[in-house]
């Protein structure tokens, strides 16, 4: 019996004993589960930043492919044309009256000159973080501000332009860029119009799921999407070579838009008209912020 009553004993306190370290393991098996659940959270979040940063390392060297094409094919011209007109230069007599022609001539492709550099320069000021210039902004105030602005080209072409912000009013936004979305859009409806046709554009916003959306249509020439549907938004494209214009108003609103984190789309059709569609972040995350962050210190 007393071996019996010690044999008792001595199993029920090894059953204790291996209960409280039963206990023991499965604390730190919840405790390194815990521990590789945030691990694989950093791992992912960082495979995330790794992608964004590529991501924005491609985006970086295309942009850097388009101003040395900027640089070599627009400067080139002005360029040539400075040094041949240096050539033409009479030095041994000033008052020749060529002389004077010539340096009419050098002030205007200077003047080109210098206007392609502030393109470029005004191009990689939208590169810069902008997540301390981000505000609400009101649609209604930037359109009627931009209306006002244009009032010389709405009243020369007799323009309507009709908006409806009922739906929504406000968007997180760099003002200045938001404003200048709207005027390059608008002034493109009014500028690439039909002949003998009112030049109407309808403006309206509205939200689907994380993005608010801005949509711009109008009734004007169009463009045909099949054959320049990859060059609308590069610099110095142009398609209708009738309209004076530089080819750069699509590419810094696209590049502005994207610097707030948004997108643009276009749908076109030749005679019927166009409809850019502005989607910009409903709200500004950490997780962007974040990137933005990344993005400047890279």
């Amino acid at each position: 019996m007393e071996q019996k009553h010690f044999l008792e004993t001595e199993v029920m306190s090894r059953t204790l004993e291996l209960r409280e370290k039963n206990i023991l393991i499965e604390l730190k098996n919840k405790e390194l589960k815990e521990q590789q659940e945030q691990l694989e959270k950093i791992v992912e979040k960082r495979t995330s930043q790794l992608i964004q940063l590529n991501k924005d390392l491609n985006d970086r060297n295309f942009r850097l492919e388009q101003f040395a094409n900027i640089t070599a094919h627009n400067l080139r011209g002005p360029v040539a044309t400075l040094l041949g007109l240096c050539e033409l230069f009479n030095e041994s007599a000033p008052a020749d009256p060529l002389n004077a022609k010539v340096i009419h001539n050098v002030k205007e492709s200077s003047l080109k000159v210098d206007g392609i550099l502030k393109d470029l320069a005004s191009l990689l000021d939208h590169h810069r973080n902008t997540d301390t210039m981000m505000e609400k902004v009101k649609f209604e105030k930037v359109c009627l501000e931009v209306i006002d602005l244009l009032e010389n080209e709405i009243s020369a072409s007799g323009a309507v332009v009709n908006y409806d912000f009922s739906e929504t009013a406000f968007t997180p936004a760099i003002p200045s860029y938001l404003k200048n979305i709207f005027f390059n859009l608008i002034l493109n409806s009014i500028k690439y119009c039909r002949r003998h046709c009112i030049p109407t554009v309808n403006i309206r916003s509205y939200t689907e799921g994380d993005y608010h959306f801005i949509e711009f249509r109008d009734n004007g020439i169009g463009v045909d999407l099949t054959l320049y549907k990859e060059k609308i938004f590069q610099p110095y494209q142009r398609f209708h070579l009738e309209i004076p214009g530089k080819g750069l108003g699509l590419f810094i609103t696209k590049t502005q838009i994207e610097s707030m984190g948004g997108k643009i789309s276009i749908e076109s059709e030749i005679g019927i008209g166009t409809a850019f569609t502005v989607a910009l972040p409903a709200s500004i995350s950490a997780e962007y912020k974040e990137e933005l962050s990344l993005k400047e210190n890279n």
